[in-house]
């Protein structure tokens, strides 16, 4: 742990990588190889090691989120080396068989299953951002990004949309309206989309050396404050609203919505902001205000004081997401899909981490504290990463 913090805080400090190691045989690649793969590691067997002790049972949602997360490199890296148009059409269609065998699951393990394959979606993103990133310039990549990014308040959409879709049809409706909805993306991708002129794909071998550098992990760490956060809080939120305010689960559900939807406005606006300031100088501001806001939460204020600072909480949660992915777009022009895709899935499994986290604290502690203050102290470890590491 200590190696992994001293390479993101001060990678100059690690043995650099010398010129003539070009393969997986350098032992000094293979150093820092062990050294990245620390923390999705970790990541990964704490989640699984929660559900297994019995701390977390396993859900159709966490099926989803552990497998939209785990997608999303293996994804971003078949966008960037065989072009991102094809692959979004093959999600596309996996996703729509997933929908349409929705309504005829049997038993829970086959809806897990389904909800694994439809999890596959969250890998869109990666191989989305490859697409998008090819027809912007530098200087408006950010906004490009933070467009793309509002692709998240779907989600939202379908908390209001499937349980009307239900009440109308049961299960058969929300899985024909989704199929069909996915089957025209499908069509509209295949016959619409186009790549730039020219554009070329990227070698295996860059792909391989964007993984490895220090940069791509540093982002990936920033990106678990952020975007994590932004998706803790977006599970867990409701069950705090309720508890500490004694609200009814309908008015914590419209808390919740009105904070994804203004961190999913807030994007956009993050990215745009980052490409006239530069992201590295907008999350100077956002992780230090972070920081205040979720130390403000762990004092428990007032409803009104709590609901605003949640809302402000959500807009720097939003900013600093258009930051980091303007910042990939601007250090790895040439492996956006490889490295969104590292950066994604490493940020959303904090986000499956962090209310695994709140929830033992809760239970030890009886209070929600602990979650707030751990997420105080990973934007300060965010600002201190963001101050010290190196740029392209």
């Amino acid at each position: 742990i200590y190696v992994f913090i001293i390479s993101i805080i001060k990678p100059e400090a690690v043995p650099a990588l010398p010129l003539e190691a070009r393969t997986l045989q350098g032992s000094a690649l293979f150093k820092r190889l062990m050294v990245a793969m620390v923390p999705p590691v970790v990541l990964i067997f704490l989640v699984l090691g929660t559900i297994f002790i019995g701390l977390a049972p396993p859900t159709e949602g966490g099926a989803m989120g552990a497998v939209g997360a785990l997608a999303r490199l293996p994804i971003g890296m078949l966008a960037d080396r065989f072009g991102a148009r094809g692959v979004l059409c093959a999600l596309v269609l996996a996703q729509m068989a997933a929908a349409m065998m929705m309504s005829d699951a049997t038993d829970y393990a086959g809806l897990l299953v389904i909800a694994a394959l439809l999890g596959l979606g969250g890998g869109t993103f990666a191989a989305g951002a490859q697409f998008v990133g090819r027809w912007f310039p530098q200087g408006a990549a950010g906004l490009a990004f933070g467009v793309f990014g509002l692709g998240n308040a779907g989600a939202a959409l379908t908390a209001w949309l499937a349980p009307v879709l239900w009440d109308l049809g049961g299960s058969r409706a929300v899985a024909g309206v989704y199929a069909a909805a996915l089957a025209v993306m499908a069509i509209a991708l295949y016959g619409f989309a186009r790549v730039p002129a020219g554009l070329r794909v990227a070698h295996a071998r860059d792909l391989r050396g964007a993984l490895t550098t220090a940069g791509a992990w540093q982002l990936s760490f920033l990106y678990v404050i952020s975007f994590g956060g932004f998706l803790a809080l977006s599970v867990h939120l409701a069950t705090v609203l309720v508890d500490v305010y004694a609200l009814s689960p309908a008015q914590a559900g419209r808390h919740v919505a009105a904070f994804a939807v203004i961190g999913t406005l807030a994007r956009p606006v993050g990215g745009l902001l980052s490409d006239r300031w530069g992201g590295r100088r907008l999350l100077h501001g956002v992780f230090p205000l972070v920081t205040v806001l979720a130390l403000a939460l762990a004092m428990e204020p007032a409803h009104l004081t709590g609901t605003t600072i949640i809302l402000l909480l959500g807009v720097m949660l939003g900013l600093g997401n258009g930051a980091v992915t303007q910042l990939v777009a601007e250090q790895f022009p040439t492996a956006v899909g490889t490295v969104n895709g590292l950066v994604g899935a490493v940020g959303s499994l904090g986000g499956l981490l962090l209310p695994v986290a709140q929830g033992i604290g809760q239970d030890l502690t009886g209070s929600y504290v602990f979650g707030f203050l751990l997420l105080a102290v990973l934007a300060q470890g965010g600002f201190l990463v963001n101050i010290f590491r190196r740029s392209r």
